[in-house]
């Protein structure tokens, strides 16, 4: 399950090393402004009719209907959400297995919500973003049982916080 996966680009990027496991669905959880806009598009009526393993779905519940993952992707999405451990409680509540975290901030101080300004030579905006305490943050998944698992993704700085990578494997 890829949460906040848009228009599957994380899917497109690694479906050659997907294609050797046969059992496997990859669904994204998006927006529906964002499932209507993909799936309007020929060439993702196309690859979808291709690929049967690629599903959208507009949120947790109707995504729970008809799956129960063993991994959830967060890759720089977390920090958008307005109930951010609402939504990973949802996840281990269904005891998935796995809980891969990417491009997410934390840093040593408290908890912070600041404003992301998006560059005026892309578009005019602004949202709102969440800077997660690093302790707080790992002891959350300690404290429903999950371990931290070493991978070989190197954290970035962006913009002065340290925007991290992180795999969770349920004990």
């Amino acid at each position: 399950m890829d949460f906040g996966g848009s228009f599957a680009s994380i899917y497109f990027q690694n479906k050659s090393i997907l294609k050797n496991n046969l059992f496997y669905s990859w669904s994204v959880v998006e927006q529906k402004k964002i499932i209507k806009y993909a799936t309007s598009k020929q060439i993702y009526k196309r690859l979808i009719g291709l690929y049967d393993n690629l599903y959208f779905y507009p949120c947790l519940i109707n995504f729970y209907k008809y799956h129960n993952p063993d991994l959830a992707l967060f890759s720089g999405v977390l920090q958008y959400l307005k109930q951010p451990y609402d939504v990973l409680q949802s996840l281990i509540e269904k005891k998935v297995k796995y809980i891969l975290i990417l491009r997410t901030p934390l840093h040593d101080k408290q908890e912070q919500i600041m404003v992301q300004i998006v560059p005026k030579s892309i578009y005019k905006s602004s949202y709102p973003i969440r800077i997660f305490n690093d302790k707080d943050f790992l002891n959350f998944f300690k404290n429903h049982n999950y371990k931290r698992v070493k991978i070989n993704l190197k954290d970035e700085i962006i913009s002065n916080y340290r925007h991290t990578n992180i795999l969770f494997k349920l004990k």
